[in-house]
Protein backbone atom coordinates (compact mmCIF):
# COMPACT_ATOMS: atom_id res chain seq x y z
CA UNK A 1 0.00 0.00 0.00
CA UNK A 2 1.37 3.22 -1.27
CA UNK A 3 0.96 6.75 -0.18
CA UNK A 4 2.26 10.41 -1.26
CA UNK A 5 5.38 11.78 -0.71
CA UNK A 6 5.57 13.90 2.45
CA UNK A 7 7.96 15.32 4.34
CA UNK A 8 8.93 12.42 6.44
CA UNK A 9 8.62 9.89 3.37
CA UNK A 10 9.51 11.73 0.31
CA UNK A 11 11.31 9.01 -1.40
CA UNK A 12 8.92 6.27 -1.92
CA UNK A 13 10.34 3.72 0.26
CA UNK A 14 7.23 1.90 -0.02
CA UNK A 15 7.84 1.46 -3.39
CA UNK A 16 11.09 0.55 -3.09
CA UNK A 17 10.08 -2.49 -1.34
CA UNK A 18 7.69 -3.82 -3.58
CA UNK A 19 10.39 -3.30 -6.75
CA UNK A 20 12.57 -5.92 -4.66
CA UNK A 21 9.49 -8.18 -3.77
CA UNK A 22 9.38 -11.39 -5.18
CA UNK A 23 5.76 -10.97 -5.84
CA UNK A 24 3.96 -7.85 -5.39
CA UNK A 25 0.77 -5.89 -5.26
CA UNK A 26 1.00 -1.94 -5.16
CA UNK A 27 -2.15 -0.01 -4.70
CA UNK A 28 -1.84 3.86 -4.28
CA UNK A 29 -4.52 5.35 -1.76
CA UNK A 30 -5.36 8.60 -2.84
CA UNK A 31 -4.97 11.41 -0.24
CA UNK A 32 -3.01 9.16 1.73
CA UNK A 33 -0.12 10.35 3.55
CA UNK A 34 3.21 8.72 5.51
CA UNK A 35 1.20 9.52 8.68
CA UNK A 36 -1.85 7.66 7.91
CA UNK A 37 -0.14 4.42 8.33
CA UNK A 38 1.80 5.52 11.78
CA UNK A 39 -1.72 6.84 13.07
CA UNK A 40 -2.10 6.29 16.22
CA UNK A 41 0.72 5.03 17.57
CA UNK A 42 2.92 8.04 16.53
CA UNK A 43 1.14 11.34 17.20
CA UNK A 44 4.39 13.54 16.38
CA UNK A 45 4.47 12.35 13.13
CA UNK A 46 1.01 13.41 12.90
CA UNK A 47 1.44 16.93 14.13
CA UNK A 48 4.26 17.86 12.07
CA UNK A 49 4.35 15.77 8.56
CA UNK A 50 0.42 14.97 8.04
CA UNK A 51 -0.54 16.69 4.88
CA UNK A 52 -4.33 18.11 3.69
CA UNK A 53 -6.92 15.93 2.01
CA UNK A 54 -8.57 17.17 -1.26
CA UNK A 55 -10.76 13.94 -1.80
CA UNK A 56 -11.23 12.19 1.37
CA UNK A 57 -11.39 12.73 5.30
CA UNK A 58 -8.71 11.48 7.85
CA UNK A 59 -11.59 8.57 8.37
CA UNK A 60 -12.24 7.44 5.22
CA UNK A 61 -8.80 6.95 3.98
CA UNK A 62 -7.70 5.16 7.12
CA UNK A 63 -10.42 2.65 6.86
CA UNK A 64 -9.10 1.86 3.25
CA UNK A 65 -6.05 1.33 4.32
CA UNK A 66 -7.38 -0.96 7.63
CA UNK A 67 -9.39 -2.68 5.33
CA UNK A 68 -6.76 -3.63 2.72
CA UNK A 69 -3.93 -4.43 5.41
CA UNK A 70 -6.31 -6.36 7.44
CA UNK A 71 -7.25 -8.58 4.33
CA UNK A 72 -3.84 -8.94 3.57
CA UNK A 73 -2.94 -10.59 7.37
CA UNK A 74 -5.82 -12.81 6.39
CA UNK A 75 -4.99 -13.56 3.23
CA UNK A 76 -1.24 -14.57 4.27
CA UNK A 77 -3.36 -16.44 7.18
CA UNK A 78 -4.67 -19.16 4.81
CA UNK A 79 -8.23 -17.49 5.69
CA UNK A 80 -8.70 -16.26 1.46
CA UNK A 81 -12.39 -16.70 1.73
CA UNK A 82 -12.43 -13.60 3.96
CA UNK A 83 -9.75 -11.62 2.48
CA UNK A 84 -11.20 -11.85 -0.79
CA UNK A 85 -14.33 -10.04 0.40
CA UNK A 86 -11.90 -6.77 0.37
CA UNK A 87 -8.24 -7.33 -1.59
CA UNK A 88 -9.18 -9.35 -4.76
CA UNK A 89 -9.69 -7.15 -7.74
CA UNK A 90 -13.09 -8.97 -9.20
CA UNK A 91 -14.50 -7.90 -5.79
CA UNK A 92 -17.41 -5.21 -5.11
CA UNK A 93 -15.64 -3.55 -2.23
CA UNK A 94 -12.16 -3.67 -4.43
CA UNK A 95 -13.76 -2.06 -7.70
CA UNK A 96 -15.76 0.17 -5.76
CA UNK A 97 -12.84 1.71 -4.41
CA UNK A 98 -11.40 1.99 -7.86
CA UNK A 99 -14.56 3.65 -9.04
CA UNK A 100 -14.75 6.42 -6.56
CA UNK A 101 -10.88 7.27 -7.12
CA UNK A 102 -10.01 5.67 -3.31
CA UNK A 103 -6.97 4.12 -4.65
CA UNK A 104 -4.98 3.58 -8.22
CA UNK A 105 -4.20 -0.36 -9.08
CA UNK A 106 -0.45 0.30 -10.17
CA UNK A 107 0.07 -3.02 -10.95
CA UNK A 108 -1.55 -6.06 -13.03
CA UNK A 109 -3.20 -8.70 -11.22
CA UNK A 110 -3.51 -12.42 -13.01
CA UNK A 111 -5.78 -13.49 -9.75
CA UNK A 112 -5.53 -17.26 -11.41
CA UNK A 113 -1.63 -17.88 -10.81
CA UNK A 114 -1.62 -15.85 -8.64
CA UNK A 115 1.32 -14.07 -9.80
CA UNK A 116 1.96 -9.98 -9.76
CA UNK A 117 2.67 -8.68 -13.46
CA UNK A 118 3.81 -5.14 -13.38
CA UNK A 119 2.65 -2.17 -16.13
CA UNK A 120 5.34 -0.71 -17.81
CA UNK A 121 5.18 2.61 -15.34
CA UNK A 122 4.67 4.01 -11.69
CA UNK A 123 4.80 7.65 -11.65
CA UNK A 124 5.07 9.38 -8.44
CA UNK A 125 4.26 12.65 -7.57
CA UNK A 126 6.39 15.77 -8.38
CA UNK A 127 8.54 16.89 -5.82
CA UNK A 128 8.56 19.42 -4.44
CA UNK A 129 5.02 20.52 -5.20
CA UNK A 130 3.83 23.63 -5.47
CA UNK A 131 7.54 24.45 -6.42
CA UNK A 132 10.15 27.64 -7.60
CA UNK A 133 12.10 27.66 -9.54
CA UNK A 134 12.56 23.79 -10.07
CA UNK A 135 10.81 20.32 -9.36
CA UNK A 136 11.67 16.99 -9.64
CA UNK A 137 9.87 14.00 -11.59
CA UNK A 138 10.39 10.38 -10.70
CA UNK A 139 9.42 7.03 -12.09
CA UNK A 140 10.24 3.90 -12.42
CA UNK A 141 10.31 1.76 -15.68
CA UNK A 142 9.24 -1.68 -14.77
CA UNK A 143 9.91 -3.08 -18.95
CA UNK A 144 12.43 -2.01 -21.34
CA UNK A 145 11.20 0.51 -23.23
CA UNK A 146 10.28 3.79 -24.97
CA UNK A 147 9.65 6.49 -22.86
CA UNK A 148 7.80 9.95 -23.64
CA UNK A 149 7.36 12.59 -20.49
CA UNK A 150 5.77 16.03 -21.46
CA UNK A 151 4.15 18.98 -19.80
CA UNK A 152 1.19 21.11 -20.36
CA UNK A 153 -1.05 23.80 -18.87
CA UNK A 154 -4.03 23.82 -17.66
CA UNK A 155 -5.78 24.22 -21.15
CA UNK A 156 -4.17 21.02 -22.53
CA UNK A 157 -1.61 22.83 -24.77
CA UNK A 158 1.80 21.51 -25.00
CA UNK A 159 4.57 23.51 -23.28
CA UNK A 160 7.90 20.96 -23.45
CA UNK A 161 8.64 17.42 -24.13
CA UNK A 162 11.31 16.49 -21.47
CA UNK A 163 12.13 12.56 -22.65
CA UNK A 164 11.83 11.15 -25.40
CA UNK A 165 13.48 7.98 -26.01
CA UNK A 166 14.42 4.09 -24.82
CA UNK A 167 14.46 3.27 -21.27
CA UNK A 168 15.99 0.48 -19.32
CA UNK A 169 14.24 -0.73 -16.17
CA UNK A 170 15.17 1.26 -13.75
CA UNK A 171 14.48 4.36 -11.13
CA UNK A 172 15.02 7.60 -12.78
CA UNK A 173 14.66 11.60 -12.30
CA UNK A 174 14.04 14.12 -14.48
CA UNK A 175 13.89 17.85 -13.14
CA UNK A 176 11.50 20.55 -15.06
CA UNK A 177 12.85 24.84 -13.94
CA UNK A 178 9.66 26.03 -15.26
CA UNK A 179 10.62 26.91 -19.03
CA UNK A 180 8.91 26.16 -22.00
CA UNK A 181 10.69 24.73 -25.15
CA UNK A 182 11.82 28.23 -26.59
CA UNK A 183 13.41 28.94 -23.37
CA UNK A 184 10.98 30.88 -21.91
CA UNK A 185 9.93 31.18 -18.48
CA UNK A 186 6.42 30.27 -17.30
CA UNK A 187 3.73 32.29 -15.29
CA UNK A 188 2.59 30.69 -12.16
CA UNK A 189 -0.09 28.02 -12.34
CA UNK A 190 -1.09 24.38 -12.51
CA UNK A 191 0.96 22.10 -15.39
CA UNK A 192 0.33 18.51 -15.41
CA UNK A 193 2.71 16.32 -16.48
CA UNK A 194 2.47 12.95 -18.68
CA UNK A 195 4.52 9.88 -19.22
CA UNK A 196 3.93 7.26 -21.67
CA UNK A 197 5.26 4.05 -23.21
CA UNK A 198 4.07 2.04 -26.03
CA UNK A 199 0.72 0.39 -23.79
CA UNK A 200 -0.13 3.40 -21.60
CA UNK A 201 0.11 6.58 -19.76
CA UNK A 202 -0.10 8.15 -16.48
CA UNK A 203 -0.41 12.02 -15.68
CA UNK A 204 0.62 14.34 -12.45
CA UNK A 205 -0.27 17.68 -11.18
CA UNK A 206 2.16 20.32 -10.15
CA UNK A 207 1.94 24.16 -9.04
CA UNK A 208 4.17 26.63 -10.19
CA UNK A 209 3.80 29.04 -7.62
CA UNK A 210 6.32 32.73 -7.48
Amino acid sequence: LLAEPSSCNANGNGLNVYMNAENGNAISITDADHCDFEFPTNLICTVFCQGGNENFSEEEIKSVILNLSTSFLLYHSGNQEESNLFWMPDNDYYRGLIDLGAIEQLTQLNIKKEEYIPNGIILHSSYPNPFNPITNISYNVLEESDINIKIKDIRGRHIITLINGHHLKGEYTISWDGHNSRGYQLPSGIYFYTIKNENLSRTGKMILSK
